[in-house]
């Protein structure tokens, strides 16, 4: 499974958009939040939403350029478990 390539943008009414101008599907939520105010979680929730593909990214470099020796510590092994598991969520693999 892959993901629609990244920056996603939205309009006022929650239609999002990928890099290449095609629509982006979102099963489960909508990321049009309405007459609520701006303190509403909605509009933290569409934020992270949008910004998925550039975490997932990041991610991914992170992990790449993860030294194997700093792996040798606990807590960047620890670290980089995580990492490889909320990449392989993001991708369905999980």
């Amino acid at each position: 499974m892959r993901a629609q390539p990244g920056p996603w943008t939205a309009d006022k009414f929650g239609n999002v958009t990928d890099a290449d101008g095609e629509r982006v599907l979102l099963s489960g939520f909508s990321l049009a939040c309405g007459f609520v105010p701006e303190t509403d979680p909605c509009y933290a929730n569409s934020a992270l939403a949008m910004a998925a593909p550039d975490m997932l990214e990041a991610l991914e470099n992170a992990l790449f350029s993860a030294s194997p020796t700093r792996l040798e510590h606990p807590t960047m092994f620890a670290a980089w478990e995580k990492m490889s598991a909320a990449i392989a969520k993001a991708k369905g693999e999980a």
